[in-house]
Protein backbone atom coordinates (compact mmCIF):
# COMPACT_ATOMS: atom_id res chain seq x y z
CA UNK A 1 0.00 0.00 0.00
CA UNK A 2 1.30 3.42 -1.34
CA UNK A 3 0.33 6.66 0.56
CA UNK A 4 0.78 9.64 -1.70
CA UNK A 5 1.96 12.20 0.49
CA UNK A 6 0.77 15.14 -1.75
CA UNK A 7 -2.91 13.90 -1.59
CA UNK A 8 -2.46 13.25 2.27
CA UNK A 9 -0.97 16.97 2.20
CA UNK A 10 -4.04 18.53 -0.16
CA UNK A 11 -6.68 17.03 2.26
CA UNK A 12 -5.12 18.63 4.55
CA UNK A 13 -5.43 21.87 3.56
CA UNK A 14 -8.84 21.19 2.82
CA UNK A 15 -9.97 20.16 6.35
CA UNK A 16 -7.65 23.22 7.85
CA UNK A 17 -9.38 25.43 5.49
CA UNK A 18 -12.68 24.25 6.74
CA UNK A 19 -11.89 24.24 10.16
CA UNK A 20 -10.89 27.44 9.71
CA UNK A 21 -13.96 28.62 8.42
CA UNK A 22 -15.99 26.45 10.76
CA UNK A 23 -14.15 28.68 13.26
CA UNK A 24 -14.09 32.09 12.05
CA UNK A 25 -18.10 31.24 11.50
CA UNK A 26 -18.41 30.22 15.42
CA UNK A 27 -16.34 33.15 16.84
CA UNK A 28 -18.81 35.51 14.43
CA UNK A 29 -21.54 34.70 16.15
CA UNK A 30 -19.77 34.44 19.97
CA UNK A 31 -18.80 38.33 19.49
CA UNK A 32 -22.51 39.23 18.20
CA UNK A 33 -23.83 37.77 20.94
CA UNK A 34 -21.16 39.32 23.29
CA UNK A 35 -21.86 42.69 21.85
CA UNK A 36 -25.44 42.07 22.26
CA UNK A 37 -25.19 41.08 25.97
CA UNK A 38 -22.64 44.47 26.27
CA UNK A 39 -25.40 46.69 25.17
CA UNK A 40 -27.92 45.21 26.91
CA UNK A 41 -25.62 46.00 29.97
CA UNK A 42 -24.91 49.39 28.85
CA UNK A 43 -28.54 50.41 28.26
CA UNK A 44 -29.56 48.60 31.93
CA UNK A 45 -26.45 50.82 33.34
CA UNK A 46 -28.00 54.44 31.49
CA UNK A 47 -31.62 53.22 32.60
CA UNK A 48 -30.74 52.95 36.39
CA UNK A 49 -28.53 56.36 36.16
CA UNK A 50 -31.29 57.97 35.09
CA UNK A 51 -33.22 56.64 37.51
CA UNK A 52 -30.90 57.30 40.33
CA UNK A 53 -30.44 61.16 38.81
CA UNK A 54 -33.78 61.14 39.13
CA UNK A 55 -34.27 60.06 42.38
CA UNK A 56 -31.90 62.27 43.67
CA UNK A 57 -33.50 65.35 42.01
CA UNK A 58 -36.83 64.50 43.61
CA UNK A 59 -35.19 64.16 46.99
CA UNK A 60 -33.22 67.23 46.99
CA UNK A 61 -36.18 69.15 45.66
CA UNK A 62 -38.38 67.56 48.17
CA UNK A 63 -36.58 69.02 50.90
CA UNK A 64 -38.66 72.09 52.98
CA UNK A 65 -35.18 74.88 52.28
CA UNK A 66 -35.80 73.88 48.40
CA UNK A 67 -39.56 73.77 48.99
CA UNK A 68 -39.35 77.28 50.79
CA UNK A 69 -37.11 79.08 48.04
CA UNK A 70 -39.54 78.03 45.47
CA UNK A 71 -42.37 79.08 47.31
CA UNK A 72 -40.41 82.11 48.62
CA UNK A 73 -39.35 82.96 44.51
CA UNK A 74 -43.29 82.67 43.55
CA UNK A 75 -44.69 84.87 46.38
CA UNK A 76 -41.77 87.40 45.42
CA UNK A 77 -42.91 86.88 41.51
CA UNK A 78 -46.72 87.53 42.45
CA UNK A 79 -45.91 90.41 44.63
CA UNK A 80 -44.05 91.82 41.84
CA UNK A 81 -47.06 91.39 39.61
CA UNK A 82 -49.18 92.97 42.14
CA UNK A 83 -46.87 95.87 42.53
CA UNK A 84 -47.00 96.51 38.83
CA UNK A 85 -50.72 96.36 38.56
CA UNK A 86 -51.20 98.82 41.39
CA UNK A 87 -48.71 101.38 40.05
CA UNK A 88 -50.74 101.19 36.91
CA UNK A 89 -53.95 101.80 38.66
CA UNK A 90 -52.66 104.48 40.85
CA UNK A 91 -51.00 105.69 37.77
CA UNK A 92 -54.45 105.99 35.85
CA UNK A 93 -55.85 107.34 39.49
CA UNK A 94 -53.42 110.29 39.10
CA UNK A 95 -54.23 111.04 35.61
CA UNK A 96 -56.66 113.90 34.50
CA UNK A 97 -57.04 114.74 38.79
CA UNK A 98 -59.62 117.51 38.82
CA UNK A 99 -60.94 119.52 42.12
CA UNK A 100 -64.68 117.12 41.82
CA UNK A 101 -62.52 113.76 41.95
CA UNK A 102 -59.46 114.53 43.61
CA UNK A 103 -60.91 113.52 47.44
CA UNK A 104 -62.12 110.31 45.80
CA UNK A 105 -58.98 109.40 43.41
CA UNK A 106 -56.68 109.81 46.63
CA UNK A 107 -58.50 107.88 48.81
CA UNK A 108 -58.87 104.99 46.69
CA UNK A 109 -54.81 105.36 46.03
CA UNK A 110 -54.73 105.07 49.93
CA UNK A 111 -57.10 102.36 50.11
CA UNK A 112 -55.42 100.41 47.30
CA UNK A 113 -52.05 100.91 49.20
CA UNK A 114 -53.09 100.02 53.12
CA UNK A 115 -54.65 96.87 51.25
CA UNK A 116 -50.86 96.20 49.85
CA UNK A 117 -49.14 96.91 53.19
CA UNK A 118 -52.14 94.83 55.15
CA UNK A 119 -51.65 91.29 52.63
CA UNK A 120 -47.58 92.06 53.04
CA UNK A 121 -47.67 92.48 56.81
CA UNK A 122 -49.93 88.86 56.85
CA UNK A 123 -47.52 87.15 54.86
CA UNK A 124 -44.83 88.40 56.97
CA UNK A 125 -46.30 87.40 60.11
CA UNK A 126 -47.42 83.79 58.55
CA UNK A 127 -43.60 83.77 57.64
CA UNK A 128 -42.37 84.29 61.31
CA UNK A 129 -45.21 82.52 62.75
CA UNK A 130 -44.19 79.02 60.80
CA UNK A 131 -40.52 79.70 61.62
CA UNK A 132 -41.20 80.01 66.13
CA UNK A 133 -42.87 76.87 64.49
CA UNK A 134 -40.22 75.28 63.54
CA UNK A 135 -37.85 75.79 66.35
CA UNK A 136 -36.96 72.79 68.98
CA UNK A 137 -38.54 72.69 71.91
CA UNK A 138 -35.85 73.79 74.07
CA UNK A 139 -35.33 77.15 72.40
CA UNK A 140 -39.10 77.58 72.92
CA UNK A 141 -39.34 76.73 76.57
CA UNK A 142 -36.11 79.18 76.94
CA UNK A 143 -33.45 76.40 77.60
CA UNK A 144 -31.08 77.19 75.30
CA UNK A 145 -31.04 80.90 73.20
CA UNK A 146 -31.78 81.39 69.78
Amino acid sequence: MFIDLNFVGTIASIVSLILAVVFWWLADKQASRADKALSEIRDKMMSWQNDLNRASINLIQARPEVIAQQVSLEEAKGHAAFQAKISEIVESLSRGVDEATAGYRIAMMKELLEHHRQSILGSEQIKANAIVGQRPSAVQSGNVQP
